[in-house]
């Protein structure tokens, strides 16, 4: 067979054991990978375990049956998962080679066989697939499984065992060995991944947090350092001004801070603001044009054309209103 028909073989092998991909559901796409992992080596393992078995020749029958009962599970869990069922899937894939597993072992007369470090290798696999919670409950069930199969060894309900040790043990904890190694690289590769993931977001974070602050800093200065007058004015009333907008009133600065709107306005001028303001709120209009009447620190009136609109907040209810106010009252003297 030559390397580019090998490499081909390899693709078609690598497509059908793909797992399913659920689109919009990265959670659930990575839990399918792992559970086919699982899977895959945990019907390799068993599959290299049987022939060991074989091998090795003084292996009872009634395991070698187990086995194969076992290899079967593996692959039912394996076409359950291609069906989109991961959580079933990983859930039988445990239960299934635990009571299979525990049966084997019985018939084998002892728990001082290797077969029992497999328990061990559920735990982590829970632990992999459902986290804390199916780590601790796998660890207590194998725990009282232990515990009922060391009474009945001990009361004589097992099978007499055979401790002679040849190449099935080998074989059995070569593949443990392997199956425990490719699980600790693939968690491994995930957490990496995971990080990988997490930075990413964090520096996207920053550079959009960067953008904010430029784009807030750009609006400070247009707005301090504009000639034409602005405000900024609060659903509470409270305003905000520019310098411009304190030198057309007669303020400065500090004699301006804590104003509200309705203090500076007209009183026969209160009213018309109040329903542009409620236009705005009311979502009727984005903006709004108007001529206004302010009062000046020193008592007479400046007339002002004034543009305002709004600004919201992401969940849509109003943050503020910004207007530019021009003071036409030269205009209007004339």
């Amino acid at each position: 067979m030559t390397l580019p028909a090998i490499k081909r073989m390899y693709a078609r092998i690598r497509q059908r054991l793909a797992p399913p991909v659920f689109a919009g559901d990265e959670t659930k796409t990575r839990q399918a990978e792992l559970t086919s992992l699982v899977i895959v080596t945990g019907t390799i393992f068993t599959a290299l375990v049987f022939i060991g078995n074989l091998l090795g020749g003084r292996v009872p029958v009634p395991a070698l049956i187990l086995n194969l009962v076992l290899f079967g599970s593996c692959l039912l869990m394996y076409f359950t998962l291609r069906r989109g069922k991961v959580a079933l899937a990983g859930i039988g894939f445990i239960v299934l080679n635990t009571i299979v597993l525990t049966a084997a072992i019985a018939s084998l007369g002892t728990i001082r066989v290797a077969s029992t470090a497999v328990y061990l290798l559920m735990v982590i696999i829970s632990g992999l697939l459902f986290n804390r919670r199916g780590a601790l409950l796998t660890a207590v069930f194998c725990s009282l499984i232990i515990l009922g199969l060391i009474a009945a060894e001990n009361m004589g309900l097992l099978p007499r065992p055979d401790y002679v040790v040849n190449i099935t043990q080998w074989v059995t904890y070569t593949s443990l060995f392997c199956l425990g190694g490719i699980l600790i690289s693939f968690a491994t590769r995930s957490i990496q991944r995971s990080l990988r993931h997490a930075e990413d977001e964090l520096a996207e974070r920053k550079r959009a947090e960067q953008k904010l602050r430029e784009s807030e800093d750009l609006f400070k200065y247009i707005f301090d350092y504009s000639v034409v007058g602005k405000s900024i004015t609060r659903l509470s009333g409270e305003v905000s001004v520019n310098a411009a907008f304190c030198s057309m009133l007669g303020y400065s600065p500090e004699e301006f801070s804590g104003r509200k709107w309705q203090e500076i306005t007209h009183p026969d001028d209160i009213e018309l603001t109040q329903r542009q303001i409620d236009t705005l709120l009311s979502g009727q209009g984005t903006s709004c044009r108007f001529t206004k009447r302010f009062i000046h620190k020193d008592g007479h009136l400046v007339y002002t054309r004034l543009a305002a609109s709004h600004v919201r907040k992401p969940d849509g209810s109003l943050d503020y209103v910004v207007a530019m106010v021009e003071d036409i009252s030269e205009r209007k003297q004339s």
